[in-house]
């Protein structure tokens, strides 16, 4: 004989089970979402100093390799290599791709000499890009290095 179970037993989850879920998730992505904001910015910030650090690089093994002077200056907030008196640009990197980020530089023109690779000009080059709570700086020194340092610990650089 066949014994039939009249029992239900029941499935899925009942509305206060759901709200109270729906409720603790809520207040953890209300806690989680400024930290994340934050880490955004950061990130935008250091993926514009990473990208004007190899420009500035690119630009310094172009003069070397196609033995001409490489200029490098600041047009419209953007990071502008050319080579041939201004006619070709080989690098261009533009702040207006980091949405958040400011762009401030001294020492323009860069001269980047085609056969040491060094500054034409007496002193180096700086640039300065600023998010909205941290900042780092990429310098062209005069004898041709170029380094990444920020003062309030951006991304690991050394301090300013």
């Amino acid at each position: 004989m066949i014994a039939w179970n009249l029992k239900k037993t029941p499935k899925g989850f009942t509305l206060i089970e759901l709200m109270v879920t729906i409720a603790v998730l809520a207040i953890i992505v209300t806690i989680a979402m400024p930290s994340f904001t934050e880490m955004m910015e950061r990130q935008r910030l250091k993926n514009a100093v990473e990208t004007f650090y190899s420009d500035l690089l690119f630009a310094k093994s172009e003069a070397l390799k196609q033995s001409t002077d490489v200029t490098v200056s600041n047009v419209g907030n953007c990071l502008v290599a050319t080579v041939n008196a201004g006619s070709e640009t080989i690098a261009k990197a533009c702040v207006a791709n980091f949405p958040g980020v400011a762009l401030a530089s001294t020492g323009l023109p860069l001269i980047i000499d085609k056969t040491t690779g060094t500054s034409k000009l007496r002193t180096g080059a700086t640039f300065t890009l600023t998010g909205s709570a941290h900042s780092a700086q990429i310098t062209f020194a005069r004898l041709g290095g170029v380094s990444i340092c920020s003062g309030d610990g951006l991304g690991g650089y050394p301090g300013c």
